[in-house]
């Protein structure tokens, strides 16, 4: 109950948040990037926690267009979104821009060295 709550009220947390942020920018010197980190990975690892293998099976099947990143899995989750596409799809991105991202130094170093 008190989850469900807390969850439905998501957005609100997330305003109260940034409009402290704005007004007392000092209040969050104590957060360290360490925790940062720490907080999206658990925010995805509990994103992933509520999947099963046919929520996985069923994103692959029918894919559709959608957002990626940690917040929008949130977001998502949510609205009651498929989130087995979006946690599969922001996983693919990732992969796939670190792919993209040396492709084009690797590219690029082989024109200028032949």
């Amino acid at each position: 109950m008190v989850g469900e709550v807390l969850s439905t009220a998501f957005p609100v947390w997330v305003a109260l948040g940034c409009f402290f942020g704005l007004v007392r920018p000092n209040s969050f010197n104590w957060v360290q990037p360490q925790m940062i980190i720490f907080g999206i990975t658990i925010t995805m690892l509990g994103m992933g926690m509520t999947l099963t293998f046919d929520d996985l099976r069923g994103a692959l099947v029918m894919p559709k267009e959608l957002l990626a990143g940690t917040a929008s899995n949130i977001v998502t989750y949510l609205a009651r979104g498929n989130v087995a596409l979006s946690v599969l799809m922001t996983a693919a991105s990732t992969l796939a821009a670190v792919v993209m991202t040396l492709l084009p130094l690797h590219l690029t170093y082989c024109f200028l060295s032949c």
